[in-house]
């Protein structure tokens, strides 16, 4: 119990400078990373020393889950601020919206989990298939780079462009 005490303080103190709206998320994900390191011990000594969780005999791990994700960093109010300035009127302007406000930020590259976090930080409704979206706006509008073997693309000249003079 003391442990649990004492996780949940150590979750408190990490997430005490964010920003209010954000708090409760991130502290159910400090306390979620917290947990998971226990479970990984668990299945470490469960498994005979090996790391990772074990399978049942017959199903497969699927390479996609919580464990593939990006880190993401986000300036909310910058990016509200951002995207707003813009005024995209479809998914596809939104995501050139967003990936321009993370250039701007200096990251090069991104990917569906960039979008879908900042879709969250904005607050808006997101689309069901995200990777669909950047396809679209790299087949169509060739707004994004085709996507490299990790799955992150980049923004074109031509997305630089219509987003400067939308």
């Amino acid at each position: 119990m003391q442990d649990i005490v004492a996780r949940i303080k150590e979750a408190a103190a990490a997430v005490e400078d964010l920003p209010s709206d954000l708090r409760p998320v991130a502290f159910r994900y400090v306390l979620e990373q917290l947990r998971s390191g226990d479970n990984a011990e668990h299945d470490a000594q469960a498994n005979g020393g090996r790391r990772g969780s074990a399978t049942a005999k017959g199903t497969r791990k699927s390479g996609r889950g919580r464990g593939s994700r990006v880190h993401v960093k986000l300036n909310v109010t910058g990016l509200r601020q951002f995207v707003g300035m813009k005024k995209p009127k479809n998914h596809e302007q939104r995501a050139a919206a967003i990936a321009a406000y993370f250039f701007q930020d200096g990251v090069k590259q991104i990917g569906g989990e960039h979008i879908r976090r900042a879709y969250a930080a904005l607050r808006c409704k997101r689309p069901r298939n995200i990777a669909q979206i950047l396809c679209n706006a790299h087949c169509r509008k060739d707004w994004f780079t085709a996507a490299g073997p990790d799955g992150l693309r980049e923004l074109t000249d031509i997305g630089k462009d219509f987003l400067e003079n939308m």
